[in-house]
């Protein structure tokens, strides 16, 4: 259904529906987006854990993106991949990574934004300097590369687009993507993975 059929009708309950009509005919596809609980009456809040480890791949010193993203309480992406260019920091592994999650949040949102009920999509990162960085617009790294990201995401925030927060490295499941984790750490996430995708 395209875009311009949504534009033309004003009900937003008809709006709501159509997209859960949509979101059936996905579940029977290949399209990584389930959702299992949309209600007419959902508000929808994008949330994205996004984390990067430095230099992890042991022949190129590349670091590593993953994000997980979540659709109210159902997660519907997630993505570990090795980053294209070697970071000379963390921190500048974990803004690659956080402008890697935001380009595909970006993209859920502006799926979304017809609908009233959609809430401002949240992004987590364990990395306090990456996050203040961005908040605040960083300072310059003399690299219009890093520099780009940068002022790209920060814009982002400026103009409320997106709310990125930092949450403690225990608690973000993205480490999943990134890092080897301890059992207890792999058995909780996993845990909360299961239960949704069974509910």
């Amino acid at each position: 259904m395209s875009r311009k059929h949504y534009d033309e009708n004003g009900d937003e309950d008809f709006k709501i529906n159509e997209l859960i009509k949509l979101n059936e005919y996905l579940k029977n596809t290949n399209q990584s987006i389930i959702l299992n609980k949309l209600d007419p009456n959902d508000n929808i809040q994008i949330t994205c854990y996004c984390d990067a480890s430095h230099a992890n791949d042991l022949n190129t010193r590349k670091s590593q993106t993953g994000y997980l993203i979540q659709i109210n309480e159902d997660f519907i992406n997630a993505k570990s991949i090795i980053q294209q260019n070697v970071s000379k920091s963390s921190y500048i592994s974990e803004i690659y990574a956080i402008n890697s999650a935001a380009e595909t949040t970006l993209l859920l949102f502006n799926t979304f934004k017809f609908t009233n009920k959609l809430l401002q999509p949240i992004m987590w990162n364990d990395n306090d300097g990456a996050v203040n960085a961005l908040n605040v617009g960083g300072k310059s790294t003399k690299n219009r590369f890093h520099d780009t990201r940068i002022f790209w995401m920060h814009n982002l925030l400026v103009n409320k687009t997106f709310k990125l927060l930092h949450i403690p490295g225990i608690e973000n499941p993205s480490d999943l993507m990134t890092k080897d984790k301890s059992i207890n750490a792999r058995n909780k996430f996993t845990k909360l993975f299961l239960n949704q995708t069974n509910n």
